[in-house]
């Protein structure tokens, strides 16, 4: 029987790991993590931490290990993913980021049987490679507009997941209510509002009624401009689309967008009922909007 984590881990003990690691434990009080476990599965282990019990490293990297085995992408494709080529780093964010979304799907989703999964935005499987050890059962499919990226994950990870380019529009070449779970991690702090829009009503489409969506968002509290005129629009508007920065080899529009929970709750709740949204809930940084299929 597959073991699911954390019972992957049952020696990990949180308050021991807090108690040894004061800047940890302050770390949580804070918010920025949302528990002594998140920070041990992606830095604590690898860090040489004091409060862990060697067994419990040991029963991680045993659950690790498939992911670990994995080719891992070149420099130029971890840096358009994750804004430089730091290899420590990008695994690090990559596993916190599989357990914030494994987090965030407890106790509802049922992580033991059959699931059909979609990455909206996989790039080079920074997150992917990870998530996946979760459902150890499941179908996984990633696209992507980085045709590059896509290709890399098709030659790479095929063992993982099925992969396959997206235009920059809908539709997707699936048939309605394809899949029990859809995320897409920083996809949406980047797009137009119009094409947000027609995704989120295509990522609505292939959703099956009652499964889950997992969606990232920059909070107003991460704007940090200093147009007052752009400002304003965000607190008025609760949507802002600026127009400077651009991403090395992805399209000009791929820019930095910004959403209030006003917003989300009032537009995407068109597309999907929103159970909860979590501020900074992805990697500390990003606000993580879960979301339910309505059908």
């Amino acid at each position: 029987m597959t073991r699911h984590f954390p019972e992957a881990v049952p020696a990990f003990d949180e308050g021991a790991y807090l108690a040894s690691n004061p800047d940890v434990s302050a770390s949580v009080r804070r918010g920025e993590y949302s528990s002594g476990l998140e920070h041990f599965f992606a830095y604590g282990a690898f860090e040489g931490r004091p409060g862990i019990r060697r067994d419990a490293s040991s029963q991680l990297e045993i659950f690790l290990a498939q992911a670990s085995a994995l080719p891992l992408p070149p420099p130029h494709l971890r840096r358009r993913a994750h804004g430089d080529d730091d290899l420590p780093d990008f695994e690090a964010v990559g596993r916190r980021i599989a357990f914030n979304l494994h987090h965030t799907l407890q106790p509802d989703f049922k992580f033991d049987v059959h699931q059909r999964v979609l990455d909206f935005g996989v790039g080079c499987g920074r997150v992917l490679r990870y998530f996946q050890l979760f459902l150890k059962n499941a179908s996984f499919y990633g696209c992507d507009i980085d045709q590059e990226a896509v290709a890399w994950c098709q030659q790479e990870l095929h063992s993982i997941g099925s992969f396959f380019p997206c235009g920059d529009l809908p539709p997707l070449p699936f048939p309605a209510g394809s899949f029990d779970l859809v995320y897409a991690v920083s996809v949406f702090t980047h797009l137009p509002e119009a094409m947000q829009l027609d995704w989120l009503a295509e990522l609505s489409r292939l959703l099956r009624p009652g499964g889950r969506a997992i969606f990232t968002t920059h909070g107003p509290q991460l704007y940090t401009g200093r147009s007052k005129r752009a400002s304003r629009r965000l607190h008025e508007m609760g949507f802002l689309y600026t127009t400077g920065g651009r991403t090395p080899s992805l399209p000009g529009y791929y820019r930095t967008v910004y959403h209030s929970h006003d917003y989300i709750r009032a537009c995407w709740g068109r597309f999907f009922r929103i159970e909860k949204i979590i501020p900074r809930g992805i990697g500390g940084h990003q606000d993580l909007v879960l979301c339910l299929g309505s059908g």
